[in-house]
This record gives structure tokens, sequence and C-alpha cells, in this order.
């Protein structure tokens, strides 16, 4: 009898096989279906279920065209876990984006911490939707090789990688800081991440509590002095920026950040003075020629301004920021063709700002091309249309033309933003 059981439960579990594989199966068809609600329910069943065949099917649905499915197959992946993982990491180097997007993500979620050197690597994808979600789920898994990779990506081209970058690096810097409350390092690096998303105030705390553990730490007096600078405490800035160059009297960013926060208070002497020393300790610091740049602009030292940022440019020639405010000292100057160039060498590098477009619409305002300063400032408004400046000075080409309609109407639309209405 007993042995009759056995090879009864035997033949159950036979039957029971092929229903499952055919289960799979279907569900795997349903993925491709034409309903994204069947789609949506497939990658559901699929991750319930656990078959390691439906892996790679799941990450092919990260392509979808629906979010709700690719959502629910990233999900799936999650739920399937430890299986899936070879498969997710060969998929952050997929063509498609959301594949290596949501690929990372799924494998934060599983907590796979042989996915950070591939993670690091994809910091430099060329999609910033890869990176900030990258940047997050570096934060989330807990590495602190990633502590570096994270503390680069604070200077991303793309505001939501920075702070994406940031939120990562504080959940590294609370981790080691549970780990060991006295770690100056993660109590720095907090405070970086933190000035990055605004929170001066708590970043200021933190190079605080950072410089109480180690008073000889140079990088934490400069962090200091920056963080300073956002608050508008310039001579405290200027304080912590002394006693970082007491201690690394070569240090090329704190004599910089010293021209900064002079700068801030007026004091244009002190801080060319301060930039100085810092291009004499590197002559290719693009950091200082840009600074230096600035305050000759502000002071109306135009042609110095103008070898400055072309010092700049040499070395960065896509800082547009440079390009820019070439154009400002040209255009002050009256010359007006060569601020014209340079506006447009700040609108190629970046053709989503307004700003350049405003700045080479009042120079060709001031040539009396009223047209072409009408057109600049148009293209203004198609990129910001909240940019009261743009509808003023358009406003004022319109008045020039004698066109006091399209003047007025524009005129009050720039103080209708101003007064937010």
């Amino acid at each position: 009898m007993k042995l009759k059981l056995i090879l009864c439960l035997v033949a159950l579990v036979a039957l029971a096989v092929p229903a499952v594989a055919d289960e799979v199966e279907d569900l795997i068809r349903d993925l491709k279906g034409t309903d994204p609600k069947d789609r949506i329910n497939a990658a559901s069943a699929l991750g319930e279920i656990g078959d390691a065949r439906a892996i790679n099917p799941l990450i092919a649905a990260l392509k979808d065209e629906d979010q709700n499915v690719r959502d629910a197959a990233t999900k799936a992946l999650t739920d399937i876990g430890e299986p899936a993982v070879s498969s997710l990491i060969e998929a952050l180097k997929d063509s498609d984006e959301n594949v290596r997007a949501l690929s990372a993500a799924a494998l934060g979620d599983i907590g796979e911490t042989r996915a950070v050197d591939p993670l690091i690597e994809n910091l430099n994808d060329e999609k910033v939707y890869v990176r900030a979600v990258t940047a997050f789920v570096l934060g989330y898994l807990g590495d602190p090789k990633a502590v570096d990779p994270l503390i680069a990506a604070l200077n991303d081209v793309d505001l939501n990688v920075r702070q994406a970058a940031a939120t990562g690096l504080i959940f590294l810097s609370d981790k080691a800081l549970r780990q060991d409350p006295e770690d100056a390092d993660a109590w720095n690096n907090k405070g970086a991440a933190l000035i990055s998303l605004g929170n001066y105030d708590e970043a200021l705390s933190c190079f605080n509590e950072g410089i109480r553990i180690d008073p000889e730490d140079a990088g934490a007096w400069i962090n200091k002095g920056t963080v300073l600078v956002f608050l508008g405490k310039y001579d405290e800035a200027v304080q912590a920026c002394d006693q970082a160059i007491r201690l690394d009297p070569d240090n090329v960013l704190a004599w910089t950040n010293k021209g900064a926060a002079n700068n801030h208070q007026g004091k244009y002497d002190a801080a060319i003075e301060a930039y100085d020393e810092a291009i004499r300790l590197d002559p290719e610091y693009v950091a200082a020629w840009n600074a230096k740049g600035f305050t000759l602009l502000t002071q109306g030292k135009y042609d110095e301004a103008i070898q400055a940022y072309s010092e700049t440019i040499r070395l960065d020639p896509e800082n547009v920021y440079a390009w820019g405010n070439k154009g400002s000292a040209f255009a002050k100057q009256g010359e007006y063709d060569e601020a014209i160039q340079a506006f447009d060498e700040a609108i190629r590098l970046d053709p989503r700002s307004a700003g350049p477009w405003i700045n080479k619409g009042s120079v060709l305002l001031s040539q009396g091309k009223y047209d072409d300063a009408i057109e600049a400032y148009d293209e203004a408004i198609r990129l910001d249309p909240q940019n009261a400046a743009a509808w003023s000075y358009k406003g004022l080409a319109y008045r020039a033309m004698g066109k006091r309609t399209e003047a007025d109407a524009a005129i009050a639309r720039a103080e209708d933003i101003r007064m937010g209405r």
C-alpha cells in the first residue's frame, strides 16, 4: 500500500508539471499581446510564479511602449530575485535606455551587490534617465566603493542626475555614520550631497561635525566656506577659506572660493588677488579664470574680462557661461558683431537656455535690428514662457518700431509675470 501511494504521488507530480509549463508559456505569449492590461497581468503572474524561463521575456518587456507594463515587468523581475541577477546585469548594457534604467532599478530592489561595478560604469551613460536611476540605486545598495563615483556625479550636467547622486550619497553616508558616528569623511560627504539638494543649514552642520572630528582636514574647511557663501555669510566664508589655506597653501579651490566670497561682498581687488594666486598655482585652473572674468566684468574692466574669458574658453571650449559673459563684455564695449558671435556659440552649446537668446536680442536691439531682436526674444519666450525680461525687452523692440499696441501687450505680460498673475 505504501509503495502504491508513493507511485501515485509521483504520477500526480508528473501530471502537474506540464500544466505549470503550459501556464508559463501562455503568460509569456500574453506578455507580447496587443492589450496592455493583458501584458500587465501576464508580467505580474510571471513574477509570482518565478519561473526562470520568464526572465528574458520580462527583460524584453522593459522596452514596452506602456509605462505600466514596464513597471509590472520590473516588479516581476524583482520578485523572481536571484535567478534573474545575471541576466539583469547583462541588460545594463542593452541598447534601450529603459532596459538599462529599469534593470538597474530591479537590481537595486533585489539588493544585489554584484551589480555595483557595472552600475558604476553606467553613471557615464549618455542618457540622463539611466544615470539618475543608477545613481539612486548605487546609494541604496550601500557599497562604499560607490562613494567617489557618486561624488563625481554631483557635478553632472543634469540637475536630476545631481539630485539622484546626492540622495544616493546621503544613503551611503548615513550607513557609514550608523556604523561609526565619528567618521569625518562620511560627515563631509553628506554635507556635499546636502549642498546639491539646497539644504545649506544642514550641510553646514555636517561640515562642522566633520571639522570637530578632524580639524586639520583642509577639504572640510573648503566645503564649509562653500556653504557659507550660499548662506550669504561671506566674512565667515573667507575665514573658513583662510583656515583651508593655512592647512594647504597650494589648494587652488580654497583660493578660488576665497575670491568668490570677497566678490560677493564687493571686495573686487581682494577677489582678483585670490583668483590670481589660484592661477599662479595652476595656470590651467578653469574655475579661477572664469571667476576672475566675472569680477572684471562686474568692475567694468571689459578688455581684461574678455582676456580672462578667452583663457577660460581656451582651456574649456564648451564653457557656456564663459561664452555668454564674454559676449556681454563685448556688448558693453559696443563690439556688437563679436558679441553676437559669442552669444551664438553659447546658444549652440546650450540650446535650451533662454538667457543667451535674450542677450543676443538686446545686442540686435542696440543695433536697430528690431525684427531680428524680436525673433530672438520670441525664441527665449518659447524656451521660457514665464521669462519677464524677454517679454519686457520684446516690448521695447516693438516700441522702437512704433508698434505701441504690441509693445504695450508685451510689457503688460512682463508685469503680469513679475506680479505672479
